[in-house]
């Protein structure tokens, strides 16, 4: 193969490569999902609502930041706690915000913004740092 098939072969997966950089940036649902929440709503149900797919304007799926679980335990009574987390982005200033969800026993308990985990700390039986949003960690 010549020098410039190889420049040429070089090139274009350098183009190739840029292309699936850019196709990866994560996306993230709007944190107006969250008003579909209710108290007592099964875990699953709310995993689902903040799967990995979405559907953008044009009615498109795409792949967006899901819900993880980021820890669980269960106390000495035999009540499970789970916790998971989901950034979300507030359309209006564009900030991706992380928000945490409480489960207790397979049900939703409790959500909020992560920052503000500490002024329920002392009644949960869990410890864990908020993970920074995707952007931040360089992924």
């Amino acid at each position: 193969m010549g020098a410039a098939a190889r420049r040429a072969l070089l090139l274009a997966a350098l183009v190739l490569a840029a292309g699936g950089c850019a196709a990866s940036a994560p996306r993230y649902r709007d944190e107006a999902r969250l008003r579909s929440l209710v108290l007592g709503q099964p875990k699953v149900a709310v995993v689902e609502t903040f799967g990995a797919r979405d559907v953008d304007p044009d009615g498109k799926a795409v792949k967006v930041a899901s819900l993880h679980m980021r820890a669980a335990q269960r106390t000495e009574m035999g009540d499970l706690f789970e916790i998971g987390e989901v950034f979300l982005v507030n359309r209006t200033s564009g900030r991706v915000s992380g928000y945490w969800f409480l489960f207790k026993n397979g049900r939703l308990a409790m959500w909020g913004r992560a920052e503000d985990w500490k002024l329920v700390k002392g009644g949960v039986p869990l410890t864990f740092e908020p993970a920074r949003p995707p952007q931040d960690r360089g992924d």
